[in-house]
């Protein structure tokens, strides 16, 4: 995500999101590695402490999550037992 020079990033969270702090913490935070850059040809050692990010998360989309009220549940189709 850093090397893709994106500015506005959509969170799309599908289901209930157990470890969304986590997850968003780990994104957001600096990392306390030092990689190669994978777009440069001659190799280029970069300390990701020191490297900015340049994105935010413009929305936060919840999708599937659970319904907290009452649902009609279907019948079961088929023969009843006497």
């Amino acid at each position: 995500m850093l090397y893709t020079g994106l500015r506005q990033l959509i969170l799309e969270v599908k289901g209930v999101p157990l470890f969304l702090r986590d997850i968003v913490s780990i994104i957001l935070n600096l990392g306390k590695k030092i990689c190669e850059h994978p777009f440069r040809s001659p190799t280029q050692i970069v300390d990701e402490n020191i490297l900015t990010r340049g994105f935010t998360f413009s929305y936060v989309l919840f999708t599937n999550l659970k319904p907290h009220s009452l649902v009609k549940r279907k019948k079961k189709v088929g023969r009843s037992e006497k």
